[in-house]
């Protein structure tokens, strides 16, 4: 597939998945919140992050593991839009992967 078709499947791709965003009204939202509980339910509620937060028991939730579960779905969506890319942009994604690996070996070490 040419540099066109490539990214134009991206482009595709980043278009089909940007209604599953968090958008500004649900930060502004989520401000207002006063405990990891609530915004673990606001979650769970209010964006795509349902089927993930599903799998787990929202009020027992700390703040380090609602943070995991939103990095590994960053990590998926990075993963998606990977495919599409070679080259220098494939590096770039890659690199921001790395980011989530230190950060994954720091949990464990401590």
């Amino acid at each position: 597939m040419g540099n066109l078709g490539r990214f134009s499947a991206l482009n595709t791709k980043i278009k089909a998945m940007s209604p599953g965003l968090v958008s500004r009204d649900n930060y502004q939202d989520l401000e207002k919140l006063d405990s990891e509980r609530a915004i673990a339910r606001y979650l769970h509620e209010n964006t795509r992050f349902k089927s993930v937060f599903s799998l787990y028991n929202i009020e027992s939730l700390k703040r380090w593991e609602i943070e995991l579960i939103i990095a590994k779905e960053i990590i998926v969506d990075f993963n998606k839009l990977r495919t599409f890319l070679d080259g220098d942009y494939r590096r770039f994604i890659d690199a921001l992967l790395l980011r989530y690996e230190v950060r994954d070996l720091k949990l464990v070490l401590r």
